[in-house]
C-alpha cells in the first residue's frame, strides 16, 4: 500500500495546542445543530466531517476542540461540573450546525432532547477492524499525553476531558478502552457494539442513518435530502491506518527524541562545566 503524505489537518491535530485561534468566532447568527454524528472514533468520523463541510455545514470535530481557543477549557468545565448545556450554547453562538466524533458524540441523548428534529449519523465498520484501529489510535495518543507534552496544563486538562468522555458512555469504565494501556480487546468490541445498539435504541428510526464511509455521498445526501446534483462526486477518505502510523512515528519521536536531546544537552553542559573548572584550577596553580 502506498503511504500518502500527511495532510495539513493531521498537523492541526498533532500540534493544535500551538495552533489555537484567538477568538470564538462569535457574532454569527446562532445555529442549531442540524446533523449530529454519533459514531465512535476510527469509524470514519473525520471523513464524515469533511464531507459535511463540503455539503455546506460547519462541522465541529475533535480537531476544533483542540485548535480553537477556549474549547478545551469549556469541555474541562463540563467534565468537572457536568454543565452540558454550556457546550451546546457555545457551539450555537459559534455557528456550528453539525458535529462528529468524541467527546460530543457521547451526548446524543442530550442533543436529541435539545434538538428533537436533528438528523443523527452513526458511522459504523467491522468490529474487529475497529478494535485494531482504535488500539493504534490509543497507542499514538499515549505518546503525546504521556510524553513531554503531558507536562503542559492544556494537555493535562485535555486528558481529563478524555477520561470524562468515557463516563458519558454508561457501559464503559474509564481506562477500559479509549487511550488506555493494555486495553481488553474483547471488552472494547463489546463496548463499541453496545454503543451502536444504544444509539439505535435511543434515536427515532427516521432520524438515524447507519453509515459506512465506503458507501460515499449517495446514502448521505439522500438522508439529508440534498439533491444528487449538489453532491460532490468524490467522497473524502481521511486518516487511514497508514497515515495514523506516520502520526505514531511523530509521537514516538517527540516523546523519546526530546528527552534524548535534553539528556545529551545536559551532559554537554556538565562536561563543559568540568572543563572550565579544570582550566580555572590550572591557572590558579600557575
Amino acid at each position: 500500500m502506498k503511504v500518502r503524505s500527511l495532510r495539513w489537518h493531521h498537523f492541526q491535530l498533532l500540534f493544535s495546542f500551538l495552533l489555537v485561534e484567538t477568538a470564538w468566532h462569535e457574532g454569527r447568527d446562532p445555529q442549531p445543530i442540524r446533523v449530529f454524528g454519533v459514531g465512535l472514533p476510527r469509524t470514519g468520523t473525520t471523513s464524515l466531517g469533511a464531507a459535511l463541510n463540503q455539503l455546506g455545514y460547519k462541522t465541529y470535530h475533535t480537531t476544533e476542540v483542540l485548535r480553537t481557543h477556549g474549547h478545551v477549557d469549556l469541555w474541562y468545565q463540563a467534565a468537572t461540573t457536568g454543565n452540558i448545556s454550556a457546550i451546546f450554547d457555545q457551539l450555537s453562538l459559534s455557528g456550528y450546525n453539525a458535529t462528529t466524533n468524541m467527546p460530543i458524540a457521547g451526548l446524543y441523548r442530550e442533543a436529541l432532547q435539545r434538538y428533537p428534529q436533528t438528523h443523527f449519523i452513526l458511522t459504523i465498520r467491522d468490529s474487529n477492524k475497529w478494535a485494531a484501529s482504535m488500539e493504534l489510535l490509543s497507542t499514538t495518543a499515549r505518546q503525546f499525553f504521556d510524553g513531554v507534552l503531558g507536562c503542559f496544563l492544556h494537555c493535562r486538562r485535555l486528558r481529563m476531558v478524555v477520561y470524562w468522555m468515557q463516563t458519558t458512555l454508561p457501559f464503559l469504565e474509564p481506562g477500559e478502552c479509549f487511550f488506555a494501556s493494555g486495553s481488553n480487546t474483547k471488552k472494547c468490541i463489546e463496548s463499541y457494539e453496545q454503543h451502536n445498539q444504544d444509539v439505535i435504541d435511543t434515536i427515532p428510526q427516521e432520524q438515524l442513518l447507519q453509515f459506512k464511509v465506503q458507501d460515499g455521498y449517495t446514502p448521505l445526501c439522500k438522508f439529508l435530502k440534498i439533491p444528487t446534483h449538489k453532491c460532490p462526486e468524490t467522497f473524502p477518505h481521511l486518516q487511514n491506518r497508514a497515515e495514523l502510523q506516520v502520526m505514531l512515528a511523530v509521537g514516538l519521536t517527540l516523546r523519546y527524541g526530546l528527552w534524548s536531546l535534553l539528556f545529551f544537552f545536559t551532559y554537554y553542559l556538565y562536561v563543559r562545566l568540568l572543563q572550565v573548572t579544570a582550566k580555572s584550577k590550572t591557572k590558579d596553580l600557575v
